[in-house]
């Protein structure tokens, strides 16, 4: 069976870059952190073997350079839903299995990454990971339906999480969880950030070079 992870991102210059993590400590580091936590989502993915989609923000990002010789696709216009929805639909056209991730968790173990893969390689469902926020930071499945119910679920809240295992729920989906992880929006989420960074014993190149970023972010 073959599988794609849809990294979901956006381009520096054309889109404001993780603006929660950007109002505390100014537009310059919050782009240096976002340059170094896609690097080390790819590096991280890249072991998986499997084939991997960025789902851009924006329309003209595909010839941009920051780009380069990656395969990208547009997530179209909307809501979060509504793109998650659009890039889940086009791929589970092509592909047996489709993961959803996004590019602001550069520590995310790749075991996680590797159950979810296994999962849906030997059953039908869903896998959802959640993060501690209370949204997620995976989303899998081999279903087509999938994609009807994520326009309609409420985004950027406690509740995102329950509210989508709710609405899976509704239509008995079989759901395998995720072990809960984080991602980074805020500078107290950095601070857990550096801590797992320095906590970890294999650390990818990018992952490495997180630890002077965040620490002058936090500094």
């Amino acid at each position: 069976m073959n599988t794609v992870i849809a990294v979901f991102a956006k381009t520096p210059g054309l889109s404001p870059l993780k603006t929660r993590l950007a109002a505390t400590v100014g537009t310059t580091d919050a782009e240096a952190f976002y340059r170094l936590s896609r690097d080390a989502t790819a590096e991280v993915i890249a072991a998986l073997e499997v084939d991997v989609v960025w789902a851009v923000a924006e329309e003209n990002a595909p010839t941009d350079a920051f780009w380069h010789g990656k395969d990208c696709l547009w997530t179209g216009p909307g809501s979060l839903g509504d793109r998650l929805a659009h890039i889940y639909a086009c791929l589970i056209a092509r592909y047996d299995n489709v993961l959803l991730i996004g590019s602001d968790s550069p520590t995310l173990p790749i075991d996680y990454l590797h159950t979810a893969i296994d999962t849906l390689t030997h059953e039908n469902g869903v896998v959802l990971g959640p993060c501690d926020d209370g949204g997620f930071y995976c989303l899998g499945s081999n279903h087509s339906e999938v994609a009807t119910l994520l326009p309609d679920i409420t985004y950027s809240s406690p509740q995102t999480a329950d509210d989508l295992q709710l609405q899976l729920k509704t239509r008995h989906f079989a759901i395998t969880q995720l072990p809960v992880w984080f991602d980074v929006d805020t500078e107290q989420d950095c601070r857990k950030l550096l801590k797992t960074l320095h906590h970890s014993t294999r650390l990818t190149p990018a992952q490495q070079a997180l630890i002077p970023c965040v620490a002058a972010i936090l500094a």
